[in-house]
């Protein structure tokens, strides 16, 4: 083309093509739009720009690769080796029956690893570079060609796809063989061949004629030429058919001296008279012979019946006489064999068997059922059929097949055995057969969900996860304020662009907007933070500094509003125009009974009070000896006690004291003395007159109760210091001595006393809460602290009895006179019980306690995992309020709802106890660091907001909305959040990198049961419901009724929960004292419950911890 152009046409394209070369060499820019792959790849290795889909990293020409060779594709070795490797080891990865890898790209299925880096062409292994092309060995490349398969590529070593083959190609003869020709390689017909056109000229098969076909390949065929012929039986003669269709002649004679020779068969029945005269000849056009239209029908010697068994001599007593006389039947059966193998069960006969009347017992074509079919029905391939409809999986495990009586039924069934039993091994190496029959090939339209959350797959109903979304908008999508646009075609669920411009978005207050960038229209603006006085919800208080986005402000106080019943609204602060004042009282009635006391039962407004006192009285004998608490018997007079014979001693006593002149009243001071122990003594005697003025400052402290709790003493000497430690323990006192010499000194003070109730509820609760008790009571004295005890009762078991799950009464005692309480385990059914509710969800709702607080602590040396969180769960929402209800649908099934109700006042509280407790957990590890494996405190909120976006969102945003309220107050604290289900994997996977986690009651239940599997069982977590004035330590497990009384359950989570309500109560070094105890048992693992590999008792292991006091 050059040749032919004109200079004026050739100056303007040079001058293009200079400015294109300089375009490249500058490496500004590429212009890629007519350039050669392999150009492209070399350009841009050579400039260290080309990219490797793996690791992303850039590749040079210093680096080592490795070409795929469907689509050209470059890796890093290193990234494409370990690629292949770990493709390789999964079982999942079968193509044609073994482990491939594919390529990133394009998908191309591999069955060898890459191990090696070598040239383009595979022929040098770690080729050095040449300077001509990266890579490259510098040989020819040698591959052989797609385009031919003749030839190799003559190219020098080369990355991309190969030039077309340039050879000249070998000489090929026609394909009559007469002429021979040749062409260049990639025109060469080396498959087709190539034909003159001239005549073959054969000499075909009949051997008479030759082939008029064109040069041609392969044999010549039949003989196509029509040759005049005559028929067999003669009737059709000259006739021309192809002479292909001719047979050897057949000569042909008849009587009358006629005679032909037949090549072919006219398809005519001959019709000829036989020699009778009466029959004719059945058979179709047949050559002729003289004499061989003999009657088939004709008597013939020794001829017997039609069944074989019987001669016609002896059925008729004579032999035929003509063909027109028939065969006679005997009386004989037939017997003769069927297809089906039985023989005829008809009597002897002339005409053709009827079907087998054998009757056999067959499965039908399901093999569930057995039937009674004819013979016949069996051997013409039929089979039975019940009513049973096909229970089998189809192939997308969604759906079930339908059919009636399948004959694929049991081999499905048996797949699925099979393969539920490699799953139960863990033996699932998929090799297993997963050909599925096409009965049970589900052809429904799969419908479901895409991950783009917008469109439904429309594939057929499979197996597995959906392919991805492969719908696009043909659209431009521009972000709100304009600046950011992303070109269409753009592939549903693609993550768009983020635009880093700021927003421009006015907010509605009017304010100032808080500076953030762009953002799509389903975010919502920052909030606005800009501070002002708005009334509170009750209107009582105005409050400063609140933020404007806030609705709802609370002053915290109580509402105080008078209720129908007398009583005030204990709500705090609340709009009474959007929530009511409380509905139901729950205060104390406190009306004046007959009996002169008040009712302590709850408020019962528009109902009379039950005349039942539970107060203890005192009622005596007339001469007041006698003493007796009873209840209160509900009536001003109370009764008295009849006087008996120690009455009459008593009053004889008095008389002859006062004869003597003895003070019945001081009597008991003249009895001996105390008897003190040696040991204080000795200490006593370095000093008796120290001794004696503690002593008597001792006597006075304690004969004065309702006086000072606390006798501090002067600082003092070691020796003197022991000596009110000693005389202290005598006088059942605490001691403690403060601050450093020589300004240390001895404090006395009476022991802390603590009510705390024991509900045992039911099955191993009544052996594990004791376990509580008996450490209460055994821990040393210089901690300062006495216990009593109240028994309370609840659970299934009193509901069956008495159908009360939880008395009125143990509330109130809990409510009013103790101070904290352990309760044990319930056998809740699993079914819906008319009036039945858990006592322990009533008691966190009557008490208030809206925190479970559950730690999870791994043990050194015993655990696999490091572990130290605290779930912190919301106690009194979320599902768990139990307002359920079922109805039927439309089309008459059943349906059951349950409402999720989560409120703002319930998430921010939990909030904050959460932050209470990360904060105060920081502050001991500040003090000691070996007691966790955290550094800094940190608050995990847990939710499911990506689904529940309006429940569990304002779970989310009350919680954060807390922290940065109250971060102030919590310096260093840092939150973060998780999805429940990622929660559960990671919590699994990686427990070390939790701190407090904080969910919604349903999540934090699961979460805190399922926690304890990492750190042994449920028998060794413990657990307290919290409140802001009362707390509940109970344990995680269930009331376990397999092992009720055999004294194996595990106290463990009992001791512990004891000693988490102690925690709460104030009183942290008792309740550090038990946990090191329970640590060290669990640490040593000698005397544990058989649930954690051990053979020792329940109170085997409660002695076992106590005596670590």
């Amino acid at each position: 083309r050059l040749e032919n152009m004109t200079e004026e046409e050739a100056v303007p394209r040079l001058e293009e093509d200079e400015d294109d070369v300089s375009s490249v060499s500058s490496g500004s820019s590429y212009d890629l739009t007519n350039m050669e792959l392999t150009d492209i790849l070399k350009m841009e290795i050579e400039a260290g720009e080309y990219t490797c889909l793996i690791c992303t990293g850039e590749i040079g020409v210093q680096s080592k690769v490795w070409s795929c060779s469907t689509c050209w594709r470059v890796y890093d070795v290193e990234c494409v080796s370990d690629w292949s490797l770990r493709a390789l080891k999964d079982t999942k990865n079968m193509v044609d029956g073994k482990r491939s890898w594919k390529c990133p790209s394009c998908a191309t299925a591999y069955f060898d690893p890459v191990v090696d880096y070598r040239c383009w062409c595979g022929k040098v292994q770690d080729p050095v570079y040449n300077g001509l092309m990266p890579h490259s060995c510098g040989q020819t490349c040698g591959v052989k060609l797609d385009s031919c398969g003749v030839h190799g590529c003559s190219s020098m070593c080369h990355p991309g796809p190969h030039t077309e083959c340039t050879a000249i190609g070998p000489a090929m003869l026609c394909k009559c063989g007469k002429h021979k020709r040749q062409w260049p390689c990639v025109m060469t017909p080396y498959d087709s061949g190539w034909a003159c056109q001239q005549l073959c000229n054969e000499v075909l098969p009949c051997g008479e004629h030759r082939c008029r076909q064109p040069c041609h390949d392969g044999l010549c065929g039949k003989c196509p030429e029509l040759v005049e012929s005559t028929c067999y039986c003669g009737k059709s003669r000259n006739v021309k058919i192809p002479c292909n269709q001719r047979s050897a002649g057949s000569l042909s004679e008849v009587r009358d001296g006629d005679s032909w020779l037949g090549f072919f068969s006219c398809g005519e029945k001959c019709g000829e008279f036989y020699d009778c005269g009466v029959h004719k000849c059945e058979l179709k056009c047949h050559s002729r012979q003289k004499d061989d239209h003999q009657c088939p029908r004709r008597p013939q010697p020794e001829e017997k019946c039609p069944c074989g068994k019987t001669t016609v001599l002896e059925v008729l007593g004579r032999e035929r006489e003509s063909c027109v006389e028939p065969v006679p039947t005997c009386t004989k059966p037939c017997d003769k064999k069927l297809k089906c193998g039985h023989g005829c069960m008809s009597y002897c006969h002339a005409s053709e068997c009827p079907p087998c009347r054998f009757v056999q017992t067959v499965k039908c074509a399901c093999g569930s059922q057995m039937f009674d079919v004819p013979c016949g029905f069996q051997s013409a391939g039929k089979k039975p059929r019940c009513r049973k409809r096909c229970t089998a999986m189809m192939d997308c495990r969604r759906h079930r097949c339908t059919e009636i009586c399948c004959e694929h039924e049991q081999r499905a069934l048996e797949r699925e055995r099979l393969r539920k039993k490699k799953l139960r091994s863990n033996n699932n190496t998929g090799t297993e057969d997963r050909v599925t029959e096409p009965v049970h090939q589900c052809q429904m339209v799969c419908n479901k969900t895409l991950n783009c959350g917008k469109h439904q797959c429309v594939m057929t109903c499979h197996a597995g996860a959906c392919r991805p979304c492969l719908e696009s908008s043909s659209e431009d999508y521009h972000c709100p304020c304009g600046m950011t646009t992303l070109q269409a075609p753009i592939r549903c669920g693609s993550m768009l662009p983020k635009c880093r411009y700021p927003c421009t978005r006015t907010p509605p207050c009017g304010h100032p907007a808080v500076e953030h960038e762009c953002h799509a229209d389903d975010i919502e603006c920052p909030k606005c933070p800009y501070p002002m006085e708005k009334p509170c919800a009750c209107g009582k208080q105005i409050i400063k500094g609140v933020q404007c986005h806030r609705t709802y402000v609370s002053c915290g106080k109580q509402c105080n509003k008078e209720l129908p019943c007398g009583h005030v609204c204990t709500k705090i602060c609340h709009d009474p125009a959007k929530e009511s004042c409380v509905t139901k009282c729950q205060a104390a009635c406190k009306k004046q009974l007959e009996c002169g006391h008040y009712d302590k039962k709850p408020c019962h407004h528009g109902r009379e009070c039950v005349n039942l006192c539970d107060e203890q009285v005192t009622i005596t004998c007339p001469c007041g000896h006698r003493q007796q608490k009873q209840q209160c018997p509900r009536t001003a007079e109370w009764g008295s006690l009849e006087c008996d014979d120690s009455c009459a001693v008593a009053e004889r006593n008095k008389k002859l004291a006062e004869a003597l002149g003895i003070d019945t009243n001081t009597y008991q001071d003249s009895r001996p003395p105390h008897e003190y122990n040696e040991d204080l003594l000795d200490v006593y005697l370095a000093d008796p007159n120290f001794g004696d003025m503690i002593e008597s400052q001792l006597i006075a402290f304690v004969q004065n109760p309702e006086g000072k709790r606390v006798l501090k003493f002067p600082p003092m000497k070691s020796f003197r210091r022991m000596l009110i430690h000693m005389l202290a323990q005598e006088f059942d006192l605490v001691s403690q001595a403060q601050d450093a010499e020589p300004n240390r000194n001895v404090v006395v003070m009476y022991p802390e006393k603590g009510i705390i109730g024991l509900i045992p509820g039911d099955g191993i609760g009544r052996e594990v809460i004791p376990a509580g008790q008996q450490v209460l009571e055994s821990l040393p004295k210089e901690d300062g602290l006495r216990f009593e005890f109240v028994k309370l009762d609840a659970g299934f078991e009193l509901f069956k009895k008495t159908g009360v799950a939880l008395p009125d009464k143990t509330v109130d005692v809990l409510k009013n006179e103790c101070d904290g309480a352990l309760f044990g385990a319930v056998s809740s059914p699993t079914t819906k019980v008319a009036g039945y509710s858990s006592p322990i969800v009533a008691l966190r709702k009557k008490l208030g306690l809206y925190a479970n607080v559950r730690p999870v602590k791994s043990i050194k040396g015993r655990d696999a995992k490091d572990t130290d969180m605290v779930i912190v769960r919301e106690n009194t929402e979320d599902l768990y309020i139990k307002e359920e209800k079922t109805y039927d649908a439309a089309d008459g099934t059943k349906v059951a709802e349950a409402i999720k109700r989560i409120t703002e006042t319930a998430s921010r509280r939990i909030g904050k106890i959460a932050f209470d407790i990360a904060y105060k957990r920081q502050q001991a590890r500040q003090l000691d660091p070996s007691v966790s494996i955290h550094k800094t405190p940190l608050v995990t909120i847990t939710h499911k907001s990506n689904v529940l976006s309006a429940s569990d969102g304002l779970f989310r945003e009350v919680v954060k909305q807390a922290y940065k309220d109250y971060e102030s107050q919590y310096p260093g604290l840092a939150i973060n959040e998780q999805i429940v289900d990622s929660m559960v994997y990671r919590m699994f996977r990686e427990p070390e990198i939790f701190d407090v986690v904080v969910a919604p009651n349903l999540y934090g239940d699961i979460l805190s049961d399922g926690a304890a599997a990492l750190v042994g069982s449920l028998g060794v977590v413990p657990s307290a419901n919290v409140g802001d004035n009362f707390v509940i330590g109970e344990p995680c497990h269930g009331s376990a009724p397999d092992i009720e009384g055999r004294n194996i359950s595990n106290p463990i989570a009992t001791i512990r929960s004891t000693a988490l309500m102690l925690e709460f109560l104030g009183f942290t070094q008792p309740a550090l004292r038990i946990n090191a105890a329970v640590d060290a048992n669990l640490s040593e693992g000698k005397v544990c419950t058989p649930d954690l590999g051990g053979s020792s008792s329940t109170t085997d292991v409660i002695q076992d911890v106590i005596r670590r006091f």
